[in-house]
């Protein structure tokens, strides 16, 4: 048994308007505005039943921990209407946006925005925009309690596995390996501390977009719009074991990972039988990592009167072009590509048509998702034998209506109804593979779901 808290205090002022009183811009207008401050603290731990703590249950022994973090924000945006309405400039204007965040277990971060928006005639419209965010280490990665195991660490300095990377003989002699060196042990039951890490800090994304939107005169009713967008993450976040500290310690270009290798601790004592060997290690959260990512989002809408109501189509497409993890930044060589990959499509996309007339709604939405590998496609990784090795391309069906009653005319009753995955369309895959739902929420179902509802509002 365990109980857990959480508790949150904020408070905060912004101050929104523009400057059309007492400042225009001669082309365009007023210049819109905000800002403010805000504080934030959280708070939330964990305290465990003494004999779980003990270990005296069928349940792992889990420790009691307790953490937590204040941060005080100041905010500033500005919109700048530089010309309209003019030949070439039906708009032009620019926008931007600063935060500056001060964390008291992470330090200073800021993070920013700036976007511009150009409409040389009506109905064409370029919109581009780069920015800068942050993530702050959570109260778990920072403060999660220091618990003790054991575990088997393949020392990669052995000489059995000195030979397994070009850089691994160089960066364990820089350490002090001795020649021939062999653990004692065999790297069997290394004590380790798994914890958090009180000294990360932030997370850094810089991304940019750029795109356009239709809405052509000629067809009132119709959008269509199409964005590139590119993210890269620096310094992210990842919970490394012992069996990775230990390789990227000593498997870096240039040299030794210092900031890894200070997780581990070997015998400095030249006279031990186990000199050079891994003594202990603390297993932790470290700023690590990088994510790498782009494609093109597109969305189209139409919509126009029908049989005395309105119709409406949309389409949403999106071209995974590129994403990349790597667990380690300072190794661009190791790489996991999950474009195309189980879970990631190279190419999905969710069509709509609804109908609506008065009370009644009708609908009907088709998601689309492209083949995707079951096996590792990242380079360097053998593969695996599957049948089939691949999902298939698949489209699912879904169809929904709704009928609204007006009761006195003050009460409502509104009668729903829906089927999910209509066709019973699966994706032929392995028991043991967990299957995603394409749309994002959850596990596909496997059968058509049936939803049916009543809801009265007085």
């Amino acid at each position: 048994m365990s109980e857990a808290f959480i508790r949150q205090t904020t408070a905060g002022f912004s101050l929104a308007g523009d400057t059309e009183k007492f400042l225009t811009l001669p082309g365009g207008g007023a210049v819109g505005f905000a800002l403010g401050a805000e504080y934030r603290k959280e708070r939330n731990g964990r305290t465990t039943d003494p004999l779980v703590k003990a270990g005296l249950t069928n349940q792992a022994a889990t420790q009691d921990y307790e953490g937590g973090y204040d941060v005080t924000e100041f905010f500033g945006e500005l919109s700048v209407p530089i010309l309209t309405d003019m030949p070439f400039f039906q708009l032009l204007s620019i926008e931007g946006a600063v935060r500056h965040a001060d964390y008291s277990h992470a330090g200073q971060a800021t993070s920013w925005k700036a976007g511009a928006i150009w409409e040389p005639t009506d109905g064409l419209r370029l919109r581009a925009t780069i920015s800068r965010a942050i993530r702050a280490p959570n109260i778990f990665e920072a403060f999660r309690p220091s618990e003790g195991q054991t575990t088997n660490v393949n020392d990669p300095c052995a000489q059995t596995n000195l030979g397994l990377n070009p850089n691994r003989a160089a960066n364990c002699a820089a350490l002090g390996r001795p020649a021939g060196f062999t653990p004692l042990n065999g790297g069997v039951g290394v004590p380790f501390i798994v914890s958090g890490n009180q000294d990360l800090s932030p997370e850094v994304s810089d991304s940019w977009t750029a795109g356009i939107v239709l809405t052509p005169n000629f067809l009132p009713g119709l959008q269509i719009s199409a964005d590139w967008f590119n993210i890269e993450i620096d310094d992210a976040i990842s919970f490394l074991s012992p069996q990775q500290i230990a390789e990227n310690c000593v498997d870096r270009a240039g040299g030794p990972d210092l900031e890894l290798c200070s997780l581990i601790t070997r015998e400095s004592n030249t006279a031990s039988p186990n000199f050079f060997g891994i003594t202990t290690g603390n297993s932790t959260y470290v700023n690590t990592s990088k994510l790498e990512t782009s494609g093109l989002d597109t969305q189209l809408f139409y919509a126009l009167p029908l049989g005395g109501g309105r119709i409406s189509t949309n389409l949403a497409f999106t071209y995974l072009h590129r994403l990349r993890t790597y667990t380690f930044q300072s190794r661009p060589d190791l790489f996991t590509v999950l474009e195309g990959f189980y879970g990631y499509p190279k190419y999905k996309g969710v069509v709509g048509l609804t109908y609506s007339n008065g009370p009644l709604t009708l609908g009907w939405q088709g998601r689309y998702q492209s083949s995707q590998a079951l096996t590792d496609i990242s380079p360097g990784i053998s593969r695996e034998l599957l049948s089939p090795d691949r999902t298939g391309s698949r489209f699912y069906n879904d169809i929904s209506a709704s009928y609204t009653l007006s009761m006195n005319g003050r009460q409502e009753a509104k009668f729903s109804f829906g089927v999910t995955n209509l066709f019973n369309e699966k994706l032929p895959v392995m028991e043991s593979v967990q299957v995603i739902d394409p749309s994002g929420g959850g596990f596909e179902q496997f059968g058509p779901v049936i939803r049916a509802g009543l809801e009265v509002n007085f």
